[in-house]
């Protein structure tokens, strides 16, 4: 047990590690704007990886929409659960608070779960992995954006983000494609195909250019227990929400076992960009997203030796 999970740790969290600690080199070292990277990333790289993985799979919309369902109905699960235990810490202020439910919930679908998912299981489980990221997206960009806020925003804004994402056009355009068995123009589908294969990567470099401009102030012994606890609670709870949904929803196979490790990434670097943004406390959520980073070499090599047993 204890050799499975070091070879799992070390063939497949170990490349994606050291390809964020280049992207991290990087970003100190040249200072790129990240805004810049992540409207590359999902401007130009995602949308074609996203559409080429519905446009040519044969997953069936019978398929997606239990995923989908599984998706939106963990992560409400995860914010529920922080909510209450954010709760129970009156020590944290309500913006501390915000931010405690926002790191339990949002998780590191895109930068981190995509490359891991293609190393530890490949073409298999990406086509439902890019799913994931999408409806995780949707999640992102209401929910999320309502926590964040504090209550001080209305959730429309989540929807006007929504609307401004490319991803779901690209969803709706692949499921064309696939539904109508329609085939891809082939200038169309050589152009998708090169765009695509440069997604992971850049995700990977991404998030190490923004881990490089975290920073971490002094701070007090309640903020350092809740800091830990909303780790903990990111990195080792989603694998029993997930198998408590899913039996519900009756996904299974390899979407389940895609299911059950995308949902238990380290939590989304987009929790610090949402903290600036909408006025959460982003001290509080660069910790975490440090903690859980670095924590999800143990926690998913773990969890992907149990699922493989």
């Amino acid at each position: 047990m204890i050799a499975e999970v070091l070879n799992t740790a070390f063939n497949t969290i170990t490349p994606i590690l050291l390809c964020v600690a280049v992207g991290a080199w990087f970003g100190h070292k040249f200072h790129p704007d990240p805004r810049t990277l992540a409207r590359i990333s999902l401007y130009v790289f995602l949308p074609p990886l996203v559409f080429e993985s519905i446009a040519t799979s044969s997953i069936q919309l019978s398929e997606i929409i239990p995923i989908g369902l599984t998706v939106v109905l963990t992560l409400s699960t995860m914010a529920f659960l922080g909510w209450n235990m954010a709760r129970l810490q009156p020590e944290l202020g309500p913006k501390t608070r915000s931010a405690f439910v926002l790191t339990v919930l949002l998780t590191n679908t895109g930068n981190f779960g995509l490359p891991f998912v293609e190393f530890a299981i490949g073409d298999a489980g990406m086509k439902y992995a890019t799913i994931i990221v999408v409806f995780s997206a949707i999640v992102t960009n209401t929910l999320g954006i309502y926590i964040a806020s504090s209550g001080s925003s209305s959730a429309l804004e989540g929807l006007k983000n929504i609307v401004k994402n490319p991803l779901p056009y690209a969803t709706a355009l692949g499921f064309f494609f696939n539904l109508t068995h329609i085939p891809v123009p082939l200038p169309l589908l050589r152009t998708v195909e090169v765009l695509s294969n440069g997604a992971v990567p850049i995700l990977v470099l991404l998030l190490g250019v923004q881990l490089s401009r975290i920073t971490v102030k002094q701070l007090s012994p309640a903020y350092i227990r809740a800091i830990v606890l909303a780790s903990v609670s990111r990195l080792f709870l989603p694998p029993f929400v997930v198998f408590l949904i899913t039996r519900l929803t009756h996904v299974n196979g390899t979407a389940f076992l895609v299911l059950m490790l995308v949902m238990s990434m380290p939590t989304a670097v987009n929790s610090a960009v949402l903290s600036h943004e909408y006025g959460s406390d982003a001290d509080f959520v660069t910790p975490v997203i440090l903690l859980t980073t670095v924590g999800s070499a143990l926690s998913l090599s773990i969890l992907f030796t149990i699922l493989m047993q």
